[in-house]
């Protein structure tokens, strides 16, 4: 009889895997890939949510929830100028908006910073009031410029006249659209900064507004090449010239507040937003600056040109420096009224 023998299968050892740090670092690596982009596409999304709120980063602390309703609206701001420089936060006032302890406190409300003017500021801008009894003390800022960039939809006495670039450039404007509405090309700018009070001049006033190197006196050029001045105020001027930020210094009715007699000839830029809201008002350029002195900034005008609103204010200029508050916003002007403060024309509601 044979031998039975059993044989048995042995099962094979599987040899036992050691971890790759390799592998272990290029599964951290790939997270860590997947991962920061989605975080920085959240981040963006909501910085991009805090700009248009007005926030800046780290202001939005509660986004959601019913917490939000019971954060506390921030007073708005009393400010003092420091004569170290600087402001000075002084107690908030509920009755005039102005600390009764400090006179010369200025309310900053909410949307606003303040910005602080020398006194000497009040004499620089645009909306300047220059007559008889309020000369001109101000510098030209920007340099003048000869009329070399002129287009050929109007003439020039001499080519050598100055003018600031920003007149020159509004100039322009209105000549084209002089030309394209009546077919003509027939006004000429016979002075601008000089005097013409010289014998021979064909306007032989003078007028003290024509140093600031924004005003253009013009005429007529005849078909025969002979000048004729303005006698009377240019139909088309008066009712378009407003359009591209110029207007009449010395308007028909205005010698009682400018103690100069009516100039027809005579235009000065001072911006379209500031004759813009002339013409809304229906008032002349002298009667307009006295009006805005009755509009501070706890009773401003405002004024809406069919797509965006924007807020006119003045603040009494101090001795020293003065806090003048303005909105965050690039469509802001600060001028001073060559007197004794500053007008403000700037984007958004100020409440």
């Amino acid at each position: 009889m044979g031998r039975n023998t059993k044989q048995i299968k042995m099962k094979k050892k599987k040899p036992k895997r050691r971890v790759s740090l390799a592998g272990v670092y290029l599964i951290c690596f790939t997270l860590v890939g997947l991962i920061w982009p989605v975080d920085a596409g959240v981040r963006f999304v909501r910085n991009i949510s805090r700009q248009k709120n007005g926030l800046f980063e780290g202001e939005m602390i509660i986004a959601d929830g019913n917490f939000a309703d019971t954060v506390k609206p921030l007073k708005q701001m009393i400010l003092e100028v420091n004569p170290a420089g600087g402001f000075n936060s002084v107690p908030d006032s509920a009755t005039s908006g102005n600390s009764g302890d400090n006179p010369d406190a200025v309310r900053i409300p909410e949307g606003c910073i303040p910005i602080q003017k020398e006194h000497i500021e009040i004499f620089s801008g645009l909306a300047l009031r220059i007559d008889q009894t309020h000369k001109f003390q101000g510098k030209i800022d920007a340099p003048m410029t000869d009329f070399e960039g002129k287009n050929d939809c109007y003439h020039v006495r001499r080519k050598d006249l100055e003018i600031q670039p920003i007149a020159l450039e509004a100039l322009n404007q209105m000549m084209l659209a002089y030309q394209t509405i009546t077919g003509k090309c027939d006004f000429m700018v016979y002075s601008t900064t000089e005097p013409s009070d010289t014998e021979g001049s064909l306007y032989p006033a003078e007028l003290p507004d024509r140093k600031t190197g924004l005003c253009v006196d013009l005429c007529l050029l005849n078909e025969d090449e002979t000048i004729s001045m303005f006698v009377k105020f240019n139909e088309w001027l008066l009712a378009n010239s407003w359009n591209y930020g110029f207007v009449f210094s010395y308007p028909e009715n205005g010698k009682d507040l400018t103690g100069i007699a009516p100039a027809p000839y005579h235009l000065r830029y001072v911006g379209k937003m500031h004759s813009a809201v002339m013409h809304d008002m229906g008032l002349n350029f002298p009667d307009y600056l006295e009006e805005m002195r009755n509009h501070p900034i706890s009773d401003p005008y405002y004024y809406h040109d069919g797509t965006k609103d924007y807020t006119i204010y003045y603040v009494k200029a101090k001795s020293g420096s003065t806090i003048v508050p303005v909105t965050m916003t690039e469509n802001c002007e600060i001028s001073g009224n060559n007197q004794d403060g500053f007008i403000i024309f700037t984007e958004g509601i100020i409440k």
